[in-house]
């Protein structure tokens, strides 16, 4: 699905469906937002339960900005639930930000992610400089009184930056959190060889605000940096 949009009393629910092929974004795409199951999902009646992604999901060069993710790509007050991503998350080239997950590249407006797992490779070759990029084995960047719970990053699936990102932020489970993140759990290494500027890096979450909290939440990988400089929460 390239776009769910739930309006009033009109919901949407995307339930047990599965995705098997690759999903590209190549030539000149502007702000590409390449997804397993819905790329952009939007709408408090929207929720996808149950779905399962094993293809590819990547984009090899773009214009802006790039959201991508194994269920979803961008999602604003949304529910995702028991859906498992299988398939490599990467990009390679991209003109401006990443905002990528196992799960989902953004979840905001009080957007839920529930009982997910990620067991596939969520990578970043691209060279970018000036903007801030996230990327985390769950959600890329969760903010506006989302919730990640009950959420698992396998020992498969490996976070990692090798090419250089402005201000990488890198988590286990979320990238960037402005939101609570409970009851996860992540057994994937977070690692980055090269950076241009300050790295934030965590086996749980790379950057947290303020207003965040992490909730009876564990580690049991390994979080290494190349680089010469790491800021981790």
């Amino acid at each position: 699905i390239g776009y769910a949009y739930a309006s009033g009393s009109l919901p949407i629910s995307v339930k047990s469906c599965n995705n098997f092929g690759e999903v590209k974004a190549t030539g000149s795409a502007t702000n590409p937002r390449p997804a397993g199951i819905v790329s952009v999902m939007d709408g408090t009646g929207v929720t996808v339960n149950g779905c399962y992604n094993k293809g590819k999901i990547s984009t090899a060069s773009s214009v802006g900005n790039v959201y991508m993710g194994g269920i979803t790509a961008y999602s604003v007050r949304t529910t995702i639930t028991d859906c498992h991503n299988e398939g490599d998350v990467q990009v390679t080239k991209t003109g401006n930000q990443i905002r990528m997950g196992g799960i989902a590249g953004q979840q905001t407006t009080s957007g839920k992610v529930l009982q997910c797992t990620n067991s596939a490779t969520v990578n970043s070759s691209a060279e970018i400089t000036g903007v801030e990029s996230q990327i985390g084995g769950i959600v890329g960047f969760a903010a506006s009184n989302a919730l990640v719970q009950s959420c698992k990053n396998k020992s498969t699936a490996i976070i990692s930056v090798t090419g250089a990102l402005e201000k990488p932020k890198l988590g286990g489970i979320v990238g960037h959190s402005e939101v609570t993140v409970q009851d996860c759990h992540n057994e994937g290494r977070v690692e980055l060889t090269k950076t241009a500027g300050l790295i934030n890096m965590g086996g749980i979450v790379g950057c947290q605000k303020s207003v965040a909290k992490v909730l009876q939440c564990t580690n049991a990988a390994d979080v290494y940096c190349a680089a010469n400089y790491v800021a981790s929460e």
